[in-house]
C-alpha cells in the first residue's frame, strides 16, 4: 500500500499455500525457475555456476535478455570439448521437470550456419544446440537433485552463447 496526507489503500485477500504435486500438471506445469542461481546472468558475474572455459559477458549480443550472458568464442571454428557450466539444484520435489535455454552454437564462417556439437543437459538428458534459439531438456527427478549444464563435446561451432535458464516442474 501507501500512505500520504491525502490517501492510504490496502488490498487484503485469502492466500492459500499448495503443495507443487497438487497444482502441477503436463498441460499446467508450474514455473520453478527461482530455484536456478542466477538463471538469466544478471548478477553481472558467474554467481551459482561452475564453470570451464566458458566467461560470462555483457556486450552486445542481440539476443540476450537483460545484462548478461555467457559465451565462448574463437576466431576460427572447432571450439571442440571440455567446456562446460553448470549447476547442481537440490531440495526438489521428485517428478518431471523441464529445462529451457535460449542459446546458439554457430559458425560465423559459414554464414552463422549452425554447429554441432553443444548440448543441454537436464541430469542425463541431452538436446543438441544449433542455430539460436529455446531449447529444452525433460528428465525425472526422484531423489530431489537436478543437475542443469551446457556443455561443448566436440563443438564445430566457433561462438557459443546463451541465457535465460528456465526450469518447469510438471
Amino acid at each position: 500500500g501507501t500512505f500520504d496526507l491525502k490517501q492510504s489503500w490496502i488490498i487484503a485477500g485469502m492466500f492459500e499455500l499448495f503443495d507443487l504435486d497438487d497444482v502441477a500438471s503436463v498441460s499446467s506445469p508450474t514455473d520453478v525457475t527461482y530455484a536456478i542461481n542466477n538463471s538469466g546472468f544478471e548478477y553481472r558475474n558467474t554467481y551459482g555456476w561452475t564453470v570451464n572455459d566458458m566467461f560470462y559477458q555483457d556486450n552486445n549480443w542481440g539476443n540476450k535478455a537483460g545484462v548478461g550472458f555467457m559465451e565462448r568464442w574463437q576466431g576460427n571454428p572447432g571450439l571442440g570439448s571440455n567446456k562446460q557450466a553448470y549447476q547442481t539444484l537440490t531440495g526438489l520435489d521428485n517428478g518431471l521437470y523441464e529445462v529451457s535455454v535460449y542459446a546458439q552454437n554457430i559458425i560465423q564462417s559459414q554464414g552463422n550456419a549452425a554447429g554441432t556439437g553443444m548440448f543441454l543437459y537436464a541430469n542425463d538428458s541431452k538436446t543438441e544446440i544449433g542455430a539460436f534459439g529455446q531449447y529444452k531438456a525433460r528428465t525425472t527427478v526422484t531423489d530431489g537433485t537436478l543437475t542443469i549444464k551446457v556443455a561443448l563435446e566436440n563443438c564445430s561451432g566457433n561462438w557459443v552463447a546463451f541465457d535465460r535458464f528456465g526450469l518447469q516442474f510438471y
